[in-house]
C-alpha cells in the first residue's frame, strides 16, 4: 500500500461520516437480526414467572428457592404486569448486549474497535437465529459486569469498585458460576497492576468483594426462612450437573442424577461431592481434563484468536477479560 492510499485509508478510518455510515449498518443488522430470531427456553418460561410472583407477593413457599430470583421477577413482571410480550424484552436485552459489545471495545480502541467488537456479536445471530432466553438475559448481566471491570482499571476509584462489585453481584442473582471470582480478581489485580498505595488498593478490595455479595444476603435471609440453614444460591437445580460431573461425565445428563450417583432425597450433594471427589481425585481431574478439552474442540478458531490476542496484547483490560473468560470455561467444567 502507497503513501496515498495509506493517507486515504486513514482519512476514511478517522471520518465521523464513515463511523456513522458502519454504525448505522450495525444497527440495522441488530434488529434486522433480532427481528427473524426466536426466543426459546430449555426451562419452563411461566415457571420462572410464577416463581417471581411468589416472591413479589412475599410468599412462603420452597418452590421460589429453584432458581435465583432475578429472572424469575423478571418473567413475572413480563408476563404479567408489562405490556407486551416476553419474546419483545429479550430481544430488546439481546439488542443491548450489543450495545455493551460496542462498549467494551470502544472503551479500548475507539469506534472502530467498538464497531468490530459489535458485529462480531452480530453477525452469527445470523446463523443461529434461536435464543434461549435466560442465557440472553445472563449474557447482559456478564457483560454489564465486563464493562464496569473495565471502567473500575481505568478508574481506580472506589466508586468504581462498588459499580463493579454491584455488576458482578447483579449476575450472582441471575445464575451463580461467578461467585469464586471476585476474590480471584482481587489477586489478579494486586499483582497484575501498578503498585501504589497499598491502603488504598485494600480499600477499594474490600469495597469491591462487598459490593460483590451484599446483593445475595437478602436471598440468603430467604433460603434461611425457608430451609432452616444457610443457602446463598439455588437449592437443587444445579445438583444433576454435579452429581454427573463428579461421576465423571463429560456432558451434562438429564433424568434421575441422585439416583446415578446412589443419593438419597435428602442426601447434601456438596457433601458427596467432596467425598467423592476425595476418594479419587486423579478420576475427577482426568474428567475434568476430558470437559476442558470438549470447550476447545467446539471453537477452535475462536480459541485460537482469543490466544492470539492474549499473545500480542499488553493492555490489562485484555489480560483481565482472559481471566475471566478462563474462569468461567474453566468453572463449568468442574
Amino acid at each position: 500500500m502507497n503513501n496515498t492510499a495509506k493517507a486515504l485509508f486513514k482519512r476514511a478510518a478517522e471520518s465521523r461520516l464513515f463511523i456513522f455510515f458502519a454504525a448505522s449498518a450495525a444497527f440495522f443488522m441488530a434488529l434486522w437480526q433480532l427481528a427473524r430470531c426466536t426466543a426459546y427456553s430449555i426451562q419452563n418460561l411461566p415457571a420462572f414467572a410464577d416463581r417471581g410472583e411468589l416472591i413479589l407477593h412475599g410468599m412462603a413457599d420452597k418452590a421460589l428457592s429453584y432458581s435465583m430470583p432475578l429472572f424469575s421477577l423478571f418473567n413475572a413482571l413480563a408476563f404479567y404486569h408489562w405490556p407486551g410480550t416476553v419474546t419483545f424484552y429479550i430481544r430488546a436485552a439481546d439488542f443491548l448486549v450489543y450495545v455493551l459489545c460496542y462498549s467494551i471495545g470502544a472503551s479500548g480502541g475507539g469506534p472502530w474497535r467498538g464497531l468490530v467488537f459489535a458485529f462480531s456479536a452480530i453477525l452469527p445471530g445470523f446463523i443461529f437465529n434461536a435464543r434461549e432466553s435466560e442465557e440472553v438475559f445472563y449474557t447482559l448481566a456478564l457483560l454489564l459486569y465486563a464493562n464496569a471491570a473495565v471502567i473500575k482499571f481505568k478508574k481506580g476509584a472506589g466508586l468504581s469498585a462498588a459499580i463493579s462489585g454491584l455488576a458482578l453481584g447483579v449476575s450472582l442473582l441471575i445464575r451463580s458460576p461467578l461467585f469464586l471470582f471476585p476474590p480471584l480478581a482481587v489477586i489478579w489485580e494486586y499483582f497484575g497492576s501498578k503498585r501504589g498505595s497499598f491502603r488504598f488498593f485494600a480499600v477499594r478490595a474490600l469495597i469491591f468483594l462487598t459490593c460483590s455479595y451484599a446483593l445475595l444476603l437478602p436471598w440468603a435471609r430467604v433460603n434461611y426462612s425457608l430451609f432452616g440453614r444457610f443457602i446463598p444460591f439455588e437449592e437443587e437445580r444445579g445438583a444433576c450437573n454435579l452429581i454427573s460431573g463428579v461421576k465423571g461425565t463429560v456432558f451434562a445428563m438429564e433424568g434421575d442424577c441422585r439416583a446415578f450417583g446412589g443419593l438419597s432425597r435428602t442426601e447434601s450433594v456438596y457433601a458427596w461431592a467432596v467425598k467423592t471427589v476425595l476418594a479419587a481425585p486423579s478420576r475427577y481431574a482426568k474428567s475434568v481434563a476430558k470437559r476442558l478439552w470438549q470447550v476447545c474442540l467446539m471453537f477452535p478458531l475462536l480459541l485460537a484468536a482469543a490466544i492470539a490476542a492474549l499473545f500480542f496484547s499488553r493492555r490489562r483490560e485484555t489480560r483481565f477479560l482472559a481471566l475471566l473468560a478462563g474462569y468461567f470455561i474453566f468453572i463449568h467444567c468442574l
